[in-house]
């Protein structure tokens, strides 16, 4: 099975666009919750670049999907993942939002420590943790 995170940015300010102290805690006590992430993608807004950038040393990638077609992100992604890894996207609560209005009957988005999210599998069910966590 493959799974990605797909987690809302960390806490900012919004009259700089810079993540806030209180949005680095954010991110790094998330660190410890991830496994096995193996691609990394943002959207291309400077508080989703930062938040992963504290998440992972892994190389980031920033497409304008993770803005407007989370969904079709999500499927490229599983595309190149092999079995057993993961990925991340690092996105707006708006965005996710209406990502999860695409999906009957949804639970709401989850807490991973101070981060909003959920997690999808390959076949496009909801989660809000990992099956093996």
């Amino acid at each position: 099975m493959k799974y990605i995170y797909i987690l809302r940015h960390a806490a900012f300010d919004p009259s700089s666009g810079m993540l806030t102290q209180q949005g680095v805690d954010q991110a790094r006590l998330f660190i410890e919750d991830l496994n096995n992430i193996k691609l990394v993608f943002t959207a291309p807004i400077p508080v989703s670049i930062q938040t992963a950038q504290f998440l992972t040393k892994s190389h980031l990638h920033t497409d304008v999907r993770a803005i407007d077609d989370l969904k079709g992100l999500c499927s490229a992604i599983f595309q190149l993942l092999k079995d057993g890894d993961n990925g991340l996207i690092i996105t707006a609560s708006s965005v996710m939002l209406r990502f999860l209005d695409s999906f009957p009957d949804t639970s709401p988005v989850h807490s991973f420590g101070n981060l909003k999210g959920f997690i999808v599998d390959d076949q496009f069910n909801l989660m809000e943790k990992l099956p093996y966590q």
